[in-house]
């Protein structure tokens, strides 16, 4: 009977070593160059270590993905344009921000005061509506969306005096993304924008070039923006995400379970991203307080003012034909 057992047992390694070889057999060698511009410690980078480990794990060697973070392959825009010409493969970056340089108009509608929230981007990102405009940029650059399920902290402030009202606005040079629409908001709002490169902020900061920035509120403390710009107003023109980008020529050259598993394992390290992010947050957030950063909370009539001044600027970019009309009210409707 233990002679049975042991033969049954020798038999059922060899089929699972015979299948796991049959995988790898039958599955091209794929490497690929994935890059990101967030800071050593950052969970999008951790996201990103995480993708490739699992990803290697799960394709039984057959994927392998090399980690560039940090700006170490060049900027944002720089890494982005390296992948439309198939030099980089993969990059992480902020979703919207980036679609919209690239033509994709409806994007910008999620800059307007509507997605202030993890909740309402969500539902935003689970659209019929975000899916569409996804493939808009699929068309245009041929760049595929693996995962737009990481999803940051709202978007606040930080500058180097308070930020209580409208009039404390005025003037005051803040940095932005290079998206037109962004500066549109932040200008109708009084402040005088000034696009930097994500990796310039905290040298920007430091040498007066500017006076405050935009960034999620875990990102105002992994990059250290608080070190010179100690006043966080927590309020922000929008929610954001990033997405996880692959060149589509690359993606096509896989296998089908190849391109599953590649997009199961993206997705879920923006879920474990959400769920880090939300967990170490408020340790964050007392350890800026710590070291002297107070946090200013807008007040209902301050917020009803500004949100007026922006929908003033989405009504007249409808007008204007610079994005699609009725796209407000869509999303308004979709994040209700």
């Amino acid at each position: 009977m233990k002679r049975t057992l042991a033969l049954i047992f020798a038999l059922v390694m060899l089929f699972t070593l015979s299948a796991e070889s049959a995988f790898a057999a039958k599955d091209p060698k794929v490497t690929l160059t994935f890059g990101g511009t967030f800071a050593a410690d950052d969970l999008a980078t951790q996201a990103m270590e995480r993708i490739a480990e699992n990803v290697k794990e799960q394709t039984n060697g057959s994927i392998i993905i090399n980690v560039f973070p940090a700006s170490q392959l060049g900027d944002a825009v720089a890494q982005i344009e390296s992948m439309i010409a198939g030099a980089e493969d993969m990059v992480i970056e902020a979703q919207g921000s980036y679609m919209q340089q690239y033509g994709v108009k409806g994007a910008a509608v999620n800059s307007f005061g509507l997605v202030y929230s993890q909740e309402k981007l969500a539902k935003e990102l689970e659209s019929d509506f975000w899916a569409g405009l996804e493939k808009e940029f699929l068309d245009s650059t041929g760049i595929y969306t693996l995962a737009n399920n990481f999803i940051r902290q709202p978007t606040v402030i930080a500058s180097k005096t308070p930020l209580r009202t409208i009039d404390d606005f005025k003037g005051v040079k803040l940095r932005t993304v290079s998206s037109q629409v962004t500066m549109d908001v932040y200008n109708a709002l009084g402040f005088s924008t000034t696009p930097v490169a994500f990796n310039e902020v905290y040298l920007s900061l430091q040498q007066g070039v500017i006076d405050a920035t935009i960034a999620s509120l875990d990102q105002q403390y992994t990059m250290g923006f608080y070190d010179n710009a100690p006043y966080i107003t927590m309020w922000g023109n929008s929610c954001t995400n990033i997405a996880v980008w692959i060149n589509n020529a690359k993606f096509e050259s896989m296998t089908p379970e190849q391109q599953e598993i590649l997009i199961s394992c993206c997705k879920e390290a923006g879920e474990w991203y959400n769920e880090q992010g939300n967990a170490v947050v408020g340790d964050y957030m007392k350890d800026m307080e710590a070291k002297g950063v107070e946090f200013i909370y807008l007040d209902d009539e301050t917020t009803a003012e500004m949100n007026d001044l922006i929908a003033a600027v989405a009504e007249k970019y409808e007008a204007d034909g610079k994005w699609p009309a009725g796209s407000y009210t869509a999303l308004e409707e979709i994040v209700a």
